[in-house]
C-alpha cells in the first residue's frame, strides 16, 4: 500500500458506527471522559496505512479490504485501535503473482489424453480400502522380484500382512 495518510473522516465515522452497532455502548464506554474527536483521530492515524484510495467503490471514495476483513473477524468483546490494527494486519491480500487462467482448452496428444481418461474411469477394486489396494498393487509390481533389496523385501512382508489381516477380518465379517 502506498497511501500513508490517516483514514478519511467518512471512513472513520462509518467504522465507529459499525463497531457501535456490533458492540453497543460497551465500545463507546471505553472512551468515556475522552474527547471523541481525538479518539477518532487516533484511529484514523493508526489505520491509515490500510486505506486504499484507489480501490473501486460505488461512491469512488476508496476502500480497505483489510479493515473489512477485521470487521468480519471481530471478537465478542470491544477492542482498542491497537488490537483492531492487528486484526487488519492478518488480512492476506490476493497475490498479484498468480498465473492467469488457461485460455481455452488444452490440446494434449491423443495418447496422453487416453491416459488421463483412464484416470477418470472407476477401477474394479474401488470398493476395497485404500490400504488393501496399495498392498495388492505393490505385491503385483514387486512380488515376483528375485532377490529384492532389503527395503522392498520388508515392504513385501508388510503388504502380505496387510492382506492377510484384511482377508481374516473379511472372513470373520469385520472388514468394510
Amino acid at each position: 500500500m502506498s497511501y500513508r495518510g490517516p483514514l478519511p473522516d467518512f471512513f472513520v465515522e462509518t467504522l465507529f458506527a459499525t463497531l457501535t452497532v456490533a458492540w453497543g455502548t460497551a465500545f463507546t464506554d471505553q472512551y468515556k471522559g475522552l474527547d471523541m474527536s481525538l479518539v477518532k483521530a487516533d484511529w484514523a492515524k493508526q489505520l491509515g496505512g490500510f486505506f486504499e484510495p484507489e480501490a473501486e467503490t460505488i461512491d469512488g471514495q476508496g476502500d480497505s479490504a483489510a479493515i473489512r476483513y477485521a470487521l468480519d473477524h471481530l471478537p465478542e468483546r470491544p477492542i482498542n485501535v491497537m488490537a483492531f490494527r492487528k486484526l487488519c494486519a492478518q488480512y492476506l491480500a490476493p497475490s498479484a503473482t498468480a498465473l492467469p487462467p488457461p485460455r481455452g482448452p488444452v490440446n494434449l496428444p491423443p495418447e496422453v489424453q487416453r491416459e488421463f481418461n483412464k484416470l477418470r474411469e472407476p477401477t474394479p477394486d474401488a470398493h476395497l480400502p485404500l490400504a488393501v489396494r496399495q498392498a495388492q498393487r505393490y505385491l503385483q509390481a514387486f512380488g515376483n522380484v528375485k532377490n529384492p533389496p532389503e527395503r522392498i523385501r520388508k515392504n513385501l512382508e508388510h503388504y502380505h500382512r496387510v492382506l492377510a489381516n484384511w482377508n481374516r477380518n473379511r472372513d470373520q465379517g469385520m472388514a468394510s
